[in-house]
């Protein structure tokens, strides 16, 4: 096969976007981490940046519509658009992922299984992990669910008002210098905890937490999203 052989039947990602700048960092990811020296060696993407489905978070808060028929419905889209697999850029999306993937024909990848999957194929011996997150994936222990059987404990930050200002303050396009000096004070006081990892359990946290300043492992969901769609699509792995 030549080097740049242009693979015409590769499957296809669909990516369902929620938020605008946890997004756009998502498809930068899925960039960097595919190997390719040519346009052509990069994968084919069907996007839908739908912000107008409801808000996951105040659905679960104070009971306003549920998400997961318009989840469902713009996977579906992209389905008949020609997409072979999905990536939906959110962890707190993950909290109905058994609603919006019923009767859906394709693998539909959880962030939050991929995450911790990875975390625990690349540190096996890693026992204590701070995750920082939204409230509701941290209220209803989305995160847990896939650690708990391997003993490994799960700690927050004291204070989630903090993270919830950073996190709103990087969906409106607020990733300067205090921003990110924040989301660092909270990086490295989990650290002093005792964590051994971090991982970045919401999708804004990437832009403002920088994996290579920390001398404990921080696993950037969107990133591993990113590497688990490239594996199924390059043929790593089955989809």
């Amino acid at each position: 096969m030549p080097e740049n052989y242009w693979n015409k039947n590769e499957k296809v990602l669909g990516v369902l976007g929620l938020s605008p700048y946890a997004t756009i960092d998502f498809l930068r990811k899925v960039a960097d981490v595919t190997s390719g020296k040519k346009d052509w060696e990069h994968i084919r993407i069907k996007m839908d940046l739908n912000t107008k489905i409801p808000s996951r978070g105040r659905a679960l808060d104070y009971g306003e519509e549920d998400p997961t028929l318009y989840i469902k419905n713009s996977i579906s889209d992209l389905v008949k658009r020609g997409a072979d697999i999905i990536a939906i850029p959110c962890n707190t999306a993950q909290y109905f992922y058994s609603g919006f993937i019923k009767n859906i024909n394709i693998p539909v990848l959880n962030i939050i299984e991929e995450t911790s999957k990875y975390m625990m194929n690349q540190y096996p011996k890693i026992c204590k992990v701070g995750v920082i997150c939204s409230e509701n994936t941290r209220k209803h222990k989305l995160y847990n669910k896939y650690t708990q059987n391997y003993g490994i404990e799960i700690i927050s930050h004291e204070n989630q008002n903090e993270v919830k200002e950073i996190i709103e303050k990087v969906k409106i396009g607020n990733d300067g210098d205090v921003t990110k000096s924040q989301a660092n004070n909270i990086t490295e006081n989990l650290i002093r905890n005792g964590a051994e990892g971090i991982i970045l359990g919401c999708t804004e946290l990437p832009c403002v937490i920088n994996e290579k300043y920390y001398n404990v492992p921080v696993f950037d969901s969107n990133k591993i999203l990113a590497i688990s769609c490239i594996d199924r699509i390059k043929g790593q792995k089955n989809a």
